[in-house]
């Protein structure tokens, strides 16, 4: 699905505003990790962590994104791969605040709780374009 084809309603604005800053803080710890910028990203996590448990009905309105990378070389693909496991690696060895231990539990829940249709309607593609 693209994104443009994603449509959420909310009740009020402010609950509008908080899901779109949760998405873009996503948006920014998924770009950050890639970047090789892991302090940030943290950063980035904490902040999500924050948000998401103090509203986390709207956060589970948020799509998932399932990101593609369209024709790149060997090279990229390689560094790419090696900046993700290097991110996981030290989000796994950080010290993880009080927040962070309550929504990656409200996180397994909710997910697991999914099924596979459920989870194939709220997932967006985005891909990455090509720069060579």
């Amino acid at each position: 699905m693209k994104i443009t084809d994603f449509k959420i309603q909310f009740k009020d604005m402010d609950t509008a505003i908080r899901a779109t800053k949760m998405f873009e803080l996503r948006r920014q710890i998924s770009l950050s990790a890639l970047n090789g910028k892991l302090h940030e990203a943290r950063k980035y996590q904490k902040e999500l962590a924050h948000e998401a448990v103090n509203d986390f009905e709207t956060y589970t309105k948020l799509p998932i994104l399932n990101i593609h990378a369209s024709s790149m070389s060997a090279k990229s693909v390689l560094s790419l791969l090696f900046s993700s496991l290097k991110s996981k690696l030290f989000y796994k060895l950080s010290p993880k605040t009080a927040e962070e231990k309550q929504f990656n539990k409200m996180c397994k829940e909710y997910y697991s709780k999914l099924t596979p249709d459920e989870i194939k309607s709220k997932t967006i593609d985005y891909t990455i374009p090509s720069l060579f």
